[in-house]
């Protein structure tokens, strides 16, 4: 518009009538233009177009306001700046038809002005010279940007026709490593891996076709190695030929990376299965080292009831005592005691393997526990004595009674006094009791040697034993401290041990328990079966007939003295199915669980249970597997006793007697169920012996305390001894009243 303004003051309008128009116009067109530039562009399409519009109106109007001369080349010139800007920014067909629209117009006014057809088609001829060159122009400037982009694009891209390359961008030096020149005019196929090449002309073969297509491909690079290109086809078509054009890239670091990827998954995984299998070998492992103490206190039994029964013999026998040597005694004493060691640890072994298969069972009941912590820890009173060492006991502000397990509880505690007293040259072993917001806090501390940093994580483990050695007695069995963790693991509770080289060792156990209020003082009475056996009739004059069937020979023998020096009629076999044919002429069957042959223990006490001529008889079972689930099998088959190996003789006679006078007052019918002894309670209903069998078992308490336990809860519960004992041989354990 300035250059208009300029020519009209050099050429200005051969009629003066137009001078004022065509002044007027000038600035409304330069306003018109800047808002087509500025505003109209931002605009939906039909504003952008409007606008353009109306100023090509209004350009080829004031043409006609002008006479023929320069005045015109620039009002021309004008046109065909409008003219590319329409090609430039409108779409392709709205813009030629602007261009058409515009320049039809602009003719109209130029013939309108000066009458001659010359001059529009002269100014149509300059319009479109001049709006072609500048096309051209801008047809270059877009070329040379597409270029730009293509030339510096992260993907090579090229394009093929039958299987040739056309043209390929020149970012293949940097992307493969290839000139352009070396691979325009071949085929880029036969630089593909050969074990790809197939899939490569696949994949081309279907652009031709008309199928776009992907895949990721080894590709020979300038330098001679190879690359993971990924590659892309999509098909056109020029002049009825059929070619694709594509991309490529290189991919490698992404491929390295994926494979690193699946690599690593893949060793994941076989570290996984490989800790999976190796926690499978572990707990077989464990199953294996399970059986294998089961198995072992199983073969010790046996021959631990043969050492400990006639030792026992022995030391009560006051006639022999009487004319033995003090040594001989002594040697004897020694004997017992080392066979009851063994005993403990074949017990320990077992609680072992039952911590390891989770059949520890915990039975709470109201316990002094400060009562019966002091009580315990006195029990050492003598030893520490003699080393020398103070015992200390605090167990201020405990209260009355607790809610736990009394006998896991003696265990864990003697356990760790003997520890302590064990690694304890000189000082003091202090006990401490502590009750803390519902949880029984034992500290045990001493002055002792100590345990090293790296044996402190494998202080509860079997078999661990610290680099310390004890100051006094033997260094045990490794088993001690590992008991200590299974009972305290099995309660609920947590323990940890504090300790310096050289400075001592304190162990902290904690245990959940709840505060008891309501106190039961047991009845205070002789042990049960024993009683049952007393009063019957004395030792010897409980007469009957008893069946044996034992397969250890010298056990067999044993025990068939020990029974015939009672009194009794003993017939003695080694398997269940020799004894199948003698039961019916005995009274009373002993026999051993794990037998010879096809048919066990348990199998003849099935046998016998079934068959109308014998199903009465008592039972009573041998066996050297200890446990609750070995008490419910010998019960489940029928059974009315069940010993453990090694058994006290005494034990073994008191039963036998008590079954063989329970089985005669039945016979008679001569006893009342009602009665409050074990005596008649066993004889009333063999459900409630084996009750009192099972809380033996269970807890490891003696045949008297279960039985008071059964009446106490009886009694404060208000049901019928019975109907709680039928609950005690379903669940295995005696529940507190609510």
């Amino acid at each position: 518009m300035l250059v208009g303004a300029i020519a009209h003051v050099v050429w200005p309008p051969a009629n003066e009538e137009f001078t004022a128009l065509s002044l007027g116009l000038i600035p409304v067109l330069a306003v018109l233009m800047g808002f087509t530039e500025t505003v109209a562009r931002r605009t939906p399409w039909w504003g952008l177009e409007a606008s353009l519009g109306l100023t090509w109106l209004l350009t080829a109007g004031l043409a006609s306001t002008w006479a023929y001369g320069a005045g015109q080349v620039f009002i021309a010139f004008a046109m065909m700046s409008l003219t590319v800007y329409a090609l430039y920014y409108l779409p392709r067909r709205h813009a030629v038809i602007h261009v058409v629209c515009m320049t039809a117009v602009y003719m109209v006014a130029l013939y309108v002005k000066f009458g001659n057809p010359g001059a529009a088609l002269f100014m149509l001829a300059l319009i479109a010279m001049l709006s072609g060159t500048a096309l051209l122009g801008a047809s270059r400037a877009n070329d040379r940007r597409e270029r730009l982009l293509i030339d510096y694009a992260g993907d090579v891209v090229f394009h093929s026709a039958h299987g040739v390359v056309q043209w390929i961008s020149p970012s293949v030096r940097g992307e493969l490593g290839w000139d352009p020149d070396d691979l325009i005019g071949s085929s880029i196929h036969r630089l593909w891996h050969t074990d790809d090449y197939d899939r490569a002309l696949e994949i081309r073969d279907l652009a031709y076709a008309g199928t776009a297509g992907a895949g990721v491909f080894r590709f020979l690079t300038g330098d001679g190695d190879y690359a993971w290109i990924e590659i892309t086809f999509k098909p056109y078509s020029e002049n009825g030929e059929q070619g694709a054009v594509g991309t490529m890239r290189n991919v490698s670091d992404r491929v390295a990376a994926e494979r690193a990827l699946i690599a690593s998954e893949q060793d994941y995984r076989q570290l996984a299965q490989m800790e999976a299998q190796q926690r499978k070998q572990i707990a077989d492992l464990d199953e294996v080292k399970s059986r294998l103490f089961q198995n072992i206190s199983h073969e010790l039994r046996t021959p631990l009831t043969l050492i400990q029964a006639p030792l026992q013999d022995l030391l009560h026998d006051k006639s022999d005592m009487a004319h033995m040597s003090d040594r001989r005694r002594a040697d004897l004493e020694a004997a017992a005691k080392a066979a009851s060691g063994l005993q403990r640890l074949v017990d320990g072994l077992l609680d072992v393997a039952r911590g390891q298969a989770g059949e520890l069972k915990v039975t709470p009941e109201p316990t002094n526990l400060a009562s019966v912590t002091r009580e315990s820890v006195e029990m050492f009173r003598s030893r520490t004595d003699q080393a020398g060492l103070d015992l200390i006991v605090t167990t201020v502000g405990f209260p009355p009674l607790v809610l736990i397990d009394r006998e896991m509880w003696l265990k864990i505690l003697t356990n760790l006094v003997s520890n302590a007293v064990k690694f304890t040259a000189r000082g003091e072993v202090s006990v401490e009791l502590r009750f803390v917001r519902g949880t029984v806090e034992l500290l045990v501390a001493d002055s002792g040697t100590g345990i090293l940093e790296e044996d402190l994580p494998g202080i509860f483990t079997r078999f661990q034993q610290a680099s310390s050695r004890p100051v006094r007695q033997d260094s045990g069995s490794g088993i001690g401290l590992a008991l200590v963790a299974e009972w305290v693991r099995s309660a609920g509770g947590t323990v940890n041990v504090d300790s310096a080289w050289g400075v001592g060792t304190t162990v902290i156990v904690r245990i959940p328990a709840e505060r008891c209020d309501v106190v039961t003082v047991p009845v205070a009475r002789p042990d049960a079966v024993e009683m049952a056996a007393e009063e019957a009739l004395p030792r010897g004059e409980v007469r009957g007939r008893i069946l044996l069937v034992e397969d250890h020979a010298d056990l067999r023998t044993y025990v068939d003295r020990l029974l015939q020096s009672c009194g009794w009629t003993v017939t003695s076999v080694a398997s269940a199915e020799e004894g199948q044919g003698l039961v019916a002429g005995h009274d009373l069957l002993v026999t051993d669980v794990m037998l010879p042959g096809a048919m066990s223990g348990l199998d003849l006490v099935r046998w016998i249970r079934d068959s109308e001529l014998s199903r009465d008889i008592p039972v009573v079972v041998l066996t050297a597997r200890s446990g609750l689930d070995s008490l419910l099998d010998a019960l489940a088959a029928g059974s009315d006793a069940f010993i453990t190996k090694p058994f006290d003789p005494n034990a073994l006679i008191s039963r036998v007697a008590a079954h063989l006078e329970l089985a005669r007052l039945r016979e008679s019918e001569s006893i009342d169920g009602s009665s409050g002894s074990l005596t008649g309670a066993l004889a009333a209903d063999r459900l409630t012996g084996n009750a009192v069998a099972i809380l033996m078992t269970a807890e490891g308490i003696s045949p008297d305390r279960a039985f008071t336990r059964l009446s106490d809860v009886s009694q404060r519960s208000g049901r019928s001894l019975t109907d709680l004992a039928s609950d005690v041989v379903l669940s295995g354990r005696l529940a507190s009243p609510g």
